[in-house]
C-alpha cells in the first residue's frame, strides 16, 4: 500500500506529456478487484471492448491483498453459471452455504481465468494518474505510468474499481469526505501451529486523506500488529469504513469503495450491473 500510493504521489509531481492513444476502448476498468473484473467480463459479454488496468501486481486484492480469505456467504440456491460472483461463492462456501478459508491464490486464478476466457486484455503495475477530458469537458481517457513510461488510453467511459474512487473523482464524480480523525483499520494474517487465519483490529489517527497519510496509517500498521509467528499477512489494511458516492460523472461509474462493510456478492453484482450500463452507454 505504501508503495503504491508513494509511486502514484511520485507519478503525479512530475507527469510529463504521455503518447497520444494508439487505440480507443469502449470501457476502461480502472483497478483489478472483483469488483473491477466482474465489470469487466459483464461489459465484455455486453459487446464491449474493453481494458482493465491495475495499480498492484496481481488481480483479485480486495481479497487476496486482504488476505480476506473467509467472507460470510449469502445461503439460498446458486444458478449453475460460470460468473465471477458463482465461481468465488464456491470457494469460500459448500452446497449448503457454511464458509471456509481459500488461499489467495485462489482468488487470483479466478479473476485472472475470467479476464482470460473473455478475451479482455489486462495490465497490472500500471497507475492511472490524470483524467483526459473532451473539448465539452467529458471523459475521453486517462494517462497512466507503466513499464513503458507514460500513455495515454482513450475511453468512451470509464469504471472506477479502485479502493477509494480516486480516478473517478478527477474525472468529476463527487464523494463524502472520508472519515476524519480517528479510523478504523483492520489486517489479516496466517499465524500459529497449525496455522491458522486471524485478523486484528487498531485504530489509527489520519492526518489527511493523501497517499502521504495512507502510508502513515500503513506504517503504523505493521507496528501495531507484527506478530513474529505469522506466517502471511495482508499487503493492505482494510478499512472499517469508506468514503460515499454522492453522484458519478457523466459516462463513469464507481464500484470499488472497499470497506470492512463491504459484503463481495453484493458489490460483484452491483459492479457486472455498471460494466453492463457502461457498454451500452
Amino acid at each position: 500500500m505504501k508503495t503504491r500510493f508513494t509511486a502514484t504521489l511520485l507519478v503525479l509531481a512530475a507527469l510529463p506529456a504521455a503518447l497520444p492513444a494508439a487505440e480507443v476502448f469502449d470501457v476502461l476498468v480502472a483497478g483489478g478487484s472483483t469488483m473491477g473484473v466482474a465489470a469487466a467480463e459483464a461489459a465484455a459479454k455486453a459487446g464491449a471492448k474493453v481494458l482493465l488496468v491495475e495499480p498492484g501486481a496481481y488481480l483479485g486484492a480486495d481479497l487476496a491483498g486482504k488476505l480476506r480469505l473467509r467472507v460470510k456467504t449469502l445461503r439460498g440456491d446458486w444458478p449453475p453459471t460460470e460468473a465471477l460472483d458463482t465461481q468465488l461463492y464456491r470457494a469460500f462456501a459448500d452446497p449448503v452455504g457454511e464458509t471456509r478459508t481459500v488461499t489467495p491464490l485462489r482468488i487470483k486464478q479466478i479473476c485472472d481465468r475470467k479476464l482470460l476466457d473473455n478475451r479482455i486484455p489486462f495490465r497490472t503495475w500500471t497507475y492511472p494518474c490524470r483524467v483526459v477530458k473532451d473539448s465539452s469537458g467529458g471523459f475521453a481517457g486517462v494517462v497512466v505510468a507503466g513499464r513503458g513510461g507514460f500513455e495515454t488510453i482513450a475511453a468512451r467511459t470509464l469504471i472506477d474499481a479502485t479502493e477509494f474512487g480516486r480516478v473517478a473523482e478527477l474525472a468529476g464524480s463527487r464523494f463524502t469526505a472520508f472519515p476524519k480523525g480517528t479510523a478504523e483499520f483492520r489486517r489479516g494474517f496466517v499465524t500459529g501451529e497449525p496455522a491458522a487465519y486471524l485478523t486484528r483490529g487498531f485504530s489509527a489517527a489520519m492526518a489527511d486523506f493523501s497517499a502521504r497519510g495512507f502510508a502513515a496509517v500503513e506504517q503504523a500498521a505493521r507496528d501495531a500488529t507484527w506478530d513474529p509467528a505469522a506466517l502471511d499477512a495482508a499487503d493492505t489494511l482494510s478499512p472499517a469504513r469508506n468514503r460515499a458516492l454522492l453522484e458519478d460523472a457523466p459516462h463513469v461509474w464507481t464500484v470499488g469503495l472497499y470497506s470492512e462493510e463491504t459484503h463481495f456478492y453484493k458489490a460483484i453484482t452491483a459492479a457486472a450491473a455498471a460494466g453492463s450500463a457502461a457498454a451500452a452507454a
